[in-house]
């Protein structure tokens, strides 16, 4: 994973060009939630938590309502907004990988 300032700031030209380009499956922007798990690490978009009482949770962007939201790890359940799951567990969420490095976590 690499910051974005880095990426744009790269003074290797064609590096920089392929990701202002355009994004694949196997270069994807990762967004960040502006949160921060129990630990104090930034939360992001496709970032596998666990902690949560029901199960494993998966960081989704919901775009019909323009927030982010969390669903169960074998994407069965919607959680609803990842906002209310933070405080509802009470720091007990932590990053535990993301689906891009660690598609192994998710189930299904």
């Amino acid at each position: 994973m690499m910051d974005w300032g880095y990426i744009i700031d790269s003074d290797d030209e064609s590096f920089t060009e392929y990701f202002k380009e355009g994004f694949s499956d196997t270069s994807p922007l990762m967004q960040y939630t502006g949160l921060k798990d129990g630990n104090g690490k930034d939360i992001y978009e496709g970032d596998h938590m666990g902690g949560y009482p029901h199960g494993d949770i998966i960081v989704t962007w919901d775009s019909d309502h323009a927030c982010f939201g969390c669903v169960s790890s074998d994407w069965r359940e919607d959680y609803g907004l990842l906002s209310n799951t933070l405080m509802d567990c009470d720091g007990k969420l932590e990053v535990i990988g993301n689906i891009y490095e660690n598609p192994e976590l998710i189930k299904g």
